[in-house]
């Protein structure tokens, strides 16, 4: 049986089917400030946005299981965990969160969600306190062989997983990189729209960064 793949398996992530407005409460600078405002405040007022975030740990993304017989085979699914959930399992860790350690997926406008990710890499206690709630890290190469591949739903959930991880490899680089550069060049500060050029003597290359915000 041939399948007409609409796009790479790790491609069309469903969560960005267009570029919103900047003024868009889903917008990515939009969405940001919302969620600064909801890790400052302890009232757990209610917000007409609601956010959802994908822990990764280890480029491997969280996820989880069901169903599954012997003569079928599981359904996996994305471990999305609320922003409060999210920020005690850190708390508990003894890590505040913060909003420039998440990174902006996309939004689903229609479920006024907006879905985010990070890197839990460093905070070996949230494993089992994960695993508690059948929820564990999981490689990519590994989904994507258990997922059907004429199952949309699967295939959407491949893809976000795949553009998340590209994401925050790319976050964590440019986050280690400017950290060198504003100690090398300190006092001054990165101006925004700036762009930053250094020698990496020790990687034998160059990296240009470009700060958008």
């Amino acid at each position: 049986m041939s399948i007409n793949l609409q796009s790479h398996a790790f491609a069309g992530n469903p969560l960005i089917p267009k570029t919103p407005k900047s003024s868009d409460p889903f917008s990515p600078n939009q969405a940001y400030e919302t969620l600064k405002t909801q890790l400052l405040d302890n009232t757990h007022l209610p917000s007409s946005l609601s956010f959802k975030v994908l822990p990764f740990r280890k480029g491997r993304p969280l996820a989880s299981s069901t169903g599954g017989t012997s003569d079928s085979t599981p359904n996996w699914h994305l471990g999305w965990i609320s922003l409060s959930e999210c920020k005690g399992l850190l708390a508990n860790s003894g890590v505040e969160l913060s909003g420039e350690s998440l990174v902006y997926l996309g939004s689903r406008s229609e479920d006024d969600v907006v879905y985010w990710a990070i890197d839990v890499s460093g905070e070996s206690s949230v494993v089992p306190e994960l695993g508690s709630k059948q929820l564990c890290f999981v490689e990519l190469r590994t989904l994507m062989v258990a997922t059907d591949w004429a199952d949309a739903r699967a295939m959407g959930e491949l893809a976000i997983a795949g553009h998340a991880r590209a994401l925050l490899e790319w976050h964590n680089i440019y986050h280690y990189f400017v950290d060198i550069v504003e100690e090398k060049q300190s006092p001054r500060k990165l101006g925004g729209g700036s762009n930053v050029q250094m020698s990496c003597a020790e990687r034998g290359s160059t990296l240009v960064l470009i700060r958008l915000s």
